[in-house]
């Protein structure tokens, strides 16, 4: 809002044209139609030469003049792109990385009205009772680790707030001179706050949280415990922070000698990455912020074991047979041909066969199996609770303490199965022991459901797919970054364009209340 009222048109929108360099607003309407909707420039010209369009005398004539009068409206954070220099190692395609400065996207977010009552800059507690017996946790704030945080800033540094940040970009730089030395910003209410940016998550596939917690192999970013162990129904040691950087510098190999290096690494399981970039990110580990994706955890999980031994135990044809004949469901998946050929399975067709298999399997495969199975479908479900108290986590240690009883059942009915169909005698899956690290995670940094990559995958087909359609590949640096430009103006200054208008009904509203007569109701 203070760039919309602070801008050089500022006082020709507050006295003649809120809609301000465009003739009216349904003019921009037309405008923020063409814009967002990412037609190529060529399509956005062909569409202006219409007779039917000609006729309404728009302000431009041209896609070239549209941008134009686009450029000029109130600016937010500006897109940057940087090469990313690979050498010595060749890439067949040049690697750009495009991005925001992280600190100016904050303020930004900050200033957003519609954020006045969503976010919070001091941790709290909360129980259910004023005994204090039972905690209950829900956002980042809510836990542990935020709380920590906040006692090691007063004690440190001698004051200041925090503020959290989700990471899913690689331009961290400026958060962590801020997590350091702190950062002033202001609130919509126009309140200053000095701020120090936590880590509070990074949000990635399991092959990246290895990448980034710098393990290799067959080993998990969150625990020590090697592949032979991951089968134990037990939390083994964290992979802390310091653990990890103890033994990279235990390493006196030169990193440019890469040969030796990696195999010096291979010995510690570490994958060879010399200097983590949170190495040096205050009051931040990745056995904290990197929180489990429950589409990956939970979901794909499901589909890629739960269901397997389920088709295994049952038959291929009989599971077939079940789902085909089953009631159709209103906003449920009717699999009128069976399970077993199912092809790109997206994770609503994942979450719909969690609904049914147990109904589905129960008689028909032996009943330590489905055991087994319900007790992973209860702790998967019980995760998904946007709020979760400590009595509620006892029971999800429950469920997964069932599981681990009756797991042999699955592979005494040989439905613990390999690639190649033979019957596997270990539980060497990664996701399962990550299992035995969520539940303890949840009084640290919350529930795992708030940690969901939507927003994230979203934004890569909003910002990196979408966008390249839209230009003609002359000059794709400049015009990636002039496109999301003008998506990231459009739509600020509709959000201030609605708020203002919202706000000049209130003070006509105001102004007849005021204008109104006392005594009207007393008239006959």
């Amino acid at each position: 809002m203070d760039t919309f009222d602070q801008d050089r048109f500022t006082q020709i929108r507050n006295s003649t044209n809120l809609c301000y360099p465009f003739v009216d607003c349904p003019e921009w309407e037309l405008v923020e139609f063409l814009v967002t909707s990412d037609l190529s420039m060529a399509a956005i010209d062909c569409f202006l030469s219409l007779s039917l369009i000609r006729q309404l005398q728009l302000s431009f004539q041209s896609t070239k003049q549209l941008c134009g009068l686009v450029e000029i409206l109130p600016s937010p954070p500006p897109w940057k792109c940087q090469h990313v220099d690979t050498s010595p190692h060749q890439t067949k395609t040049i690697t750009r990385l495009f991005y925001q400065d992280t600190v100016d996207c904050l303020q930004m977010l900050l200033h957003n009205p519609l954020f006045t009552d969503s976010i919070n800059f001091s941790p709290y507690h909360v129980f259910t009772t004023t005994q204090r017996l039972v905690q209950i946790y829900g956002e980042w704030m809510s836990g542990d680790i935020a709380w920590g945080m906040q006692d090691k800033i007063e004690t440190t540094v001698g004051g200041g707030c925090m503020l959290g940040v989700i990471l899913s970009s690689d331009k961290t730089n400026p958060l962590k001179i801020a997590a350091q030395i702190g950062i002033m910003l202001s609130d919509p209410l126009g309140n200053s706050w000095y701020c120090y940016t936590s880590l509070a998550s990074c949000i990635v596939d399991m092959p990246e949280a290895c990448l980034i917690a710098c393990v290799q192999g067959k080993t998990l970013p969150a625990t020590l415990a090697n592949y032979t162990q991951f089968g134990d129904p037990f939390q083994h040691q964290p992979q802390t922070k310091a653990i990890t950087l103890s033994c990279i510098e235990s390493i006196n190999i030169d990193p440019d000698n890469l040969l030796t290096y990696f195999e010096a690494c291979g010995e510690h399981r570490l994958n060879s990455v010399a200097l983590p970039f949170w190495r040096d990110w205050l009051l931040s580990g990745p056995a904290y912020f990197l929180t489990p994706k429950v589409l990956h955890t939970f979901f794909q999980f499901s589909y890629n074991h739960d269901v397997t031994w389920c088709i295994h135990a049952v038959s291929p044809a009989e599971i077939d047979f079940h789902f085909s004949i089953l009631q159709p469901i209103t906003n449920h998946q009717h699999f009128t041909t069976g399970i077993t050929k199912l092809k790109q399975v997206t994770g609503r067709t994942q979450h719909d066969l969690q609904h049914y298999m147990i109904s589905v399997i129960t008689g028909a495969a032996p009943a330590g199996l489905v055991q087994a199975v319900h007790s992973l479908v209860d702790f998967q479900y019980l995760m998904q609770s946007p709020v979760i108290n400590s009595e509620q986590c006892h029971k999800i240690l429950a469920a997964l303490k069932e599981f681990h009883i009756h797991k042999q059942c699955i592979i005494n009915a040989g439905a613990h199965c390999g690639e190649k169909g033979q019957v596997l005698e270990h539980w060497e899956i990664p996701k399962l022991k990550l299992m035995q690290s969520i539940t303890p995670s949840i009084p640290l940094v919350g529930p795992p459901i708030q940690w969901t990559a939507d927003t994230t995958e979203q934004a890569h087909i909003d910002i990196v797919k979408n966008p390249s359609t839209a230009t003609n590949n002359i000059n794709f640096k400049s015009q990636i970054c002039h496109n999301l430009d003008r998506h990231e103006k459009c739509h600020t200054f509709s959000l201030a364009l609605h708020l203002h208008k919202n706000e000049m009904s209130k003070l006509q509203m105001q102004s007849m209340d005021d204008n109104a007569d006392p005594d009207a109701e007393d008239n006959p």
